[in-house]
């Protein structure tokens, strides 16, 4: 009786679906255009990022490395300009330093 009630647990409805996935795993390369638009797509505060990581197909950790990455790129990039703009002269004391 105990057979039976094993046997009828495993009919082929009960069966679910694998892929075996073989050969080497390689990691996707993503160009710069591709971050820049995925990290644009995601700044909208409206929008989820897990959403966007999802329908791109990129981690979402990875994501935040690359949002990340830009605010720090655009912070450098500003403070490079800002050190730059003319009339800004640096007098003797801060020449000596």
């Amino acid at each position: 009786m105990h057979q039976d009630r094993h046997q009828d647990g495993h009919d082929a409805a009960s069966y679910q679906r694998i892929e075996v996935i073989t050969g080497e795993r390689r990691r996707r390369s993503w160009s710069d255009a591709e971050k820049a638009r995925i990290v644009a797509e995601s700044a909208d505060p409206e929008t989820s990022i897990s959403e966007v990581a999802r329908r791109n197909g990129v981690n979402r950790g990875l994501l935040s490395v690359w949002r990340r990455q830009g605010a720090a790129r655009v912070e450098r990039s500003a403070a490079v300009r800002a050190s730059q703009a003319p009339g800004r002269r640096r007098g003797a004391a801060e020449r000596d330093r």
